[in-house]
């Protein structure tokens, strides 16, 4: 074959198939997090919305361990704050804004930081649409053991939980590179 020539089952990374740090395929990475969460999240809320009944007393899925219990939360995680939707609209447009400049900043094309802003992204949507369609956001996951309780949530929460974790884990183990000008000494 001449080597000008690419082998009929290699494709090209800058064409058809982004690598995973592009800038193509971080966008890609990103937003198909935040899609999935987002879909999933809405799915889930409308059939809870059409076939619960608020405040109704919780359906057992595995006993206590997990229920279903249809709430509307005006507040923000755990229910605090509640009466404050202007303040958690603004919360979650600049959530969104800041993964978003992040994202195109170009500095983060790490495909766990990505798949965490993804999944932060997807979850400060899914939330945002229920506070601008019902002023406030459908929560529906209750989960406990022996009598205790978690607060309920939904996979909004779960999206935006997670997505901190794997920033956090992220974080705690990346390597940092010395600063310019030190060089580290021999021990």
């Amino acid at each position: 074959m001449p080597p000008d020539e690419t082998p009929l089952d290699e494709t090209p990374p800058d064409e058809t198939s982004p690598d995973e740090t592009s800038p193509r395929g971080t966008w890609i990475r990103l937003l198909g997090w935040a899609a999935a969460v987002l879909l999933v999240d809405q799915l889930t809320k409308a059939i809870v919305y059409r076939t619960l009944t608020l405040h109704e007393p919780p359906r057992q899925i595995l006993g206590d361990l997990l229920q279903l219990t249809y709430i509307h939360n005006a507040g923000s995680a755990l229910g605090l704050f509640g009466g404050s939707r202007w303040f958690f609209i603004g919360v979650s447009l600049l959530s969104i804004l800041v993964i978003l400049a992040l994202v195109r900043s170009g500095r983060y094309r790490d495909r766990h930081m990505i798949t965490a802003f993804g999944l932060i992204l997807g979850g400060a949507a899914g939330n945002l649409v229920d506070r601008l369609w019902l002023g406030r956001v459908i929560d529906f996951i209750e989960m406990g053991i022996a009598g205790h309780y978690w607060p309920v949530y939904n996979v909004a929460d779960i999206g935006i939980t997670a997505g901190v974790i794997l920033l956090g884990i992220r974080i705690l183990f990346e390597k940092q590179a010395p600063a310019a000008g030190i060089e580290k000494l021999p021990l």
